[in-house]
């Protein structure tokens, strides 16, 4: 996923998307973002092609079958690799790179995660954790999304993490608690944010 972004054509919608972001170079290697081409099976090809059967790559949540082919789960987004706090890759998210929400009548998420497999369970870990733990701050800042996340980190505050896109979950708050004395809820403030913060605070 890094090497499509840094590639001259591939990559140049999301490179000017993290422009817009005011995304430095050095909080994309940081959080080790990329992104996939709009191509059905760029990634499935690679990854065969270095020696991954199909169904590791469907079993990895990386692919899906459709009418008998296996397909790019990941298509057109930018992504965001989830690292768990001993530093391995255990999932991604992937967000469009332009708010098109329909497609030939096929709604289109705007944040599109990796299956749940072995490895990576959303319930149980927290995007940029991984990083905010180093800190070792007092507290830790609860905040909705990715982008959230990485623009603040960038800012110079570092001990911030978001959940999955689910609700919070006890095992995430027993997670943070091994870490932080605190844990500070910094949801939007649209009233979907204000009730979802009213919840995680339970």
């Amino acid at each position: 996923f890094y090497n499509c972004l840094t590639d001259e054509k591939a990559g140049r919608e999301a490179r000017d998307y993290f422009n817009k972001r005011r995304l430095s170079r050095k909080t994309i290697i940081t959080y080790g973002l990329g992104c996939t081409p709009q191509t059905k099976n760029g990634l499935t090809e690679h990854l065969k092609n270095s020696g991954y059967a199909e169904k590791d790559i469907i079993d990895g949540g990386l692919a899906v079958e459709r009418d008998g082919k296996i397909v790019d789960k990941f298509r057109n987004r930018i992504m965001f690799p989830i690292i768990d706090v001993r530093g391995n890759v255990i999932g991604f998210g992937g967000r469009i790179m332009n708010d098109i929400k329909e497609i030939n009548g096929y709604k289109i998420p705007k944040y599109l995660n990796s299956s749940e497999t072995a490895a990576f369970d959303k319930g149980r870990n927290l995007f940029s954790l991984n990083l905010a733990k180093n800190e070792r701050a007092k507290s830790i800042i609860l905040c909705e999304g990715y982008m959230d996340v990485i623009s603040v980190y960038q800012a110079g505050v570092k001990n911030i993490v978001a959940t999955l896109g689910t609700a919070i979950t006890e095992n995430q708050a027993k997670l943070m608690l091994r870490y932080a004395e605190e844990i500070l809820i910094c949801y939007d403030m649209d009233e979907a944010g204000r009730k979802a913060a009213l919840r995680a605070i339970d």
